[in-house]
């Protein structure tokens, strides 16, 4: 994990740079000022605050689990991801630039109610692991080996992802930050956006949360 890399051809330092980017940008978005509570479930806040192109949403809680351990399963099992949360139906990991970061394709779930078509997301992602925190976070990326497919809108992602604190108290707990920033793209009011997104972050995180007490603790 968390490996130096010293060369790279053109293509990936861009990758690369950007991905390192998000970073700093997801990590100043999480201490920025400005959040208002959204909705609860169970143990899970979520909050959201305006930014440019709409709501950017950072859902947080407890989980019950070692940061290490949290941050590699969910690099490492990416793809497994669409087995423990319904609200994606395929992700593939489609190049690797090195040990901790890759280009992903994303494929939502269609809502309920058949009023929102199926979005699908082209990514940069990297871990690394910075004043203490895990971080796991990217942004929409073009990349010509994955066009726009039938049946999906592709959506566009800023930088945000997964920060992951350990708890000093308890070196078995964690505590998991989710930060989106995203545009769905085609023609939707922006307040069934908003009623739309946060329902699926908290259930995302719902299912993880699931997914962490049955299988990995």
């Amino acid at each position: 994990m968390l490996s130096e890399v010293l060369s790279f051809n053109q293509e990936d330092r861009h990758y690369k740079n950007t991905s390192e980017e998000c970073i700093i940008i997801t990590t100043n978005l999480m201490s920025s000022n400005g959040w208002q509570e959204e909705n609860t479930l169970d143990n899970i806040v979520c909050y959201s605050k305006r930014g440019l192109r709409g709501k950017i949403y950072k859902c947080q809680g407890e989980l019950p689990i070692n940061a290490t351990t949290l941050c590699n399963n969910l690099y490492d099992g990416i793809v497994d991801q669409a087995r423990w949360n319904p609200e994606v139906t395929e992700i593939q990991i489609l190049k690797r630039i090195d040990d901790d970061t890759d280009l992903i394709y994303i494929a939502s779930s269609k809502p309920p109610g058949g009023m929102i078509q199926q979005r699908d997301f082209v990514q940069v992602r990297i871990r690394a692991k910075k004043n203490g925190n895990y971080y796991i976070v990217g942004k929409s990326v073009d990349f010509p080996g994955c066009p726009h497919k039938p049946g999906f809108i592709r959506g566009e992602n800023g930088p945000g992802g997964y920060v992951i604190q350990p708890v000093q108290s308890k070196p078995n707990s964690c505590i998991l930050i989710y930060i989106l920033d995203t545009s769905l793209k085609g023609w939707l009011p922006q307040y069934l956006i908003d009623q739309t997104l946060s329902s699926i972050l908290l259930r995302s995180y719902r299912n993880l949360a699931n997914y962490v007490q049955q299988q990995l603790t």
